[in-house]
């Protein structure tokens, strides 16, 4: 809600507080703020594909994400119609560096019984380095809007990450006329994982059948096509950046008749953190009929996690 209100009749501002209003001859200071917003996005990417072979194909990708942000709420001192406008300015910038590489091989080969495989391999790299600073000062000097010659810091603080992720994959799958399976199984680590943590291993697996093919399917000449499929599989989600690490505050309070340096634990972090993982099963079936005219679909899951952060 408005907290200062203009009569446009007599020219006069209202003020709330609580639930009375009075007169005033000024505006709301926050009016008088200049509020400057500056970020700049770099992208660039690079793409790489190679077919050594007929049965062999080759990728490679890699990418970079540059983004820098300067903010700016600057109110110049004298601005504001009180005596004791001294100024302020809250300004923060920071940038983040995000940058990727994917490489993938996937061969293919005929197989007995009507089978054919397609093998699929490969890795991914990621990085994220984050960093940001944020100080707000008050009693600007006269002519200035920056930090240089202010009376007083009200705050000041710095805060910078670094992630840096590696997975490794590889696919198996078996296709045939009416059977389908894929499998798979992924390890991955993380910098933000505890210290005598192991790589962490996900599987997969996925079996697909178009039952409606077989010769002993009894509805054929109701249904135009009747696929049945299960899944099971496992993921995980990291940890944050600061999870597993002990973190600690200073500050001054007043004790006994002057101020005392207090250092306090503010997050106790974990070193053995693994990352978060649930594993889930999924099944259901897949039928067309009437000539493909009617579609229908039914799937059941359930998930469970664990190591939840």
């Amino acid at each position: 809600l408005l907290t200062t209100y203009i009569d446009p009749t007599t020219g006069t501002y209202w003020r709330t507080s609580g639930n009375d209003l009075s007169t005033t001859n000024e505006l709301l200071p926050d009016f008088y703020q200049r509020t400057t917003d500056d970020a700049t996005n770099f992208t660039n990417a690079v793409n790489f594909n190679w077919r050594p072979l007929k049965w062999l194909t080759t990728s490679a990708d890699a990418g970079v994400n540059v983004i820098t942000r300067q903010d700016d709420q600057l109110v110049p001192r004298g601005l504001l119609p009180v005596s004791d406008s001294t100024g302020r300015l809250f300004t923060g910038s920071g940038g983040t560096v995000g940058s990727t590489v994917n490489l993938r091989a996937t061969g293919t080969a005929p197989l007995p019984w009507g089978f054919h495989l397609q093998l699929s391999t490969g890795a991914n790299y990621t990085r994220t380095a984050e960093s940001a600073l944020e100080t707000g000062v008050t009693g600007l000097a006269p002519g200035t809007s920056s930090v240089n010659g202010a009376e007083q810091i009200a705050y000041s603080t710095q805060n910078s990450a670094d992630i840096t992720s590696f997975g490794w994959y590889v696919e198996p799958d078996f296709t045939h006329d009416r059977f389908t399976i894929t499998t798979g199984l992924r390890l991955d680590g993380s910098s933000t994982f505890g210290s005598n943590v192991s790589v962490p291993i996900f599987p997969k697996i996925g079996v697909s059948w178009l039952i409606s093919q077989e010769p002993f399917f009894p509805f054929k000449h109701f249904f135009d096509v009747v696929r049945v499929r299960a899944a099971y599989g496992r993921a995980g989600v990291w940890p944050g950046p600061s999870d597993r690490l002990r973190l600690y505050t200073s500050s001054r309070p007043w004790e006994d008749g002057g101020f005392i340096d207090v250092t306090q634990v503010s997050t106790i972090g974990n070193s053995q953190i693994r990352p978060e993982r649930s594993s889930e099963m999924e099944g259901g079936f897949d039928a067309d009929f009437l000539h493909g005219q009617l579609s229908v679909g039914f799937s059941g899951y359930r998930k469970m996690r664990w190591d939840i952060t």
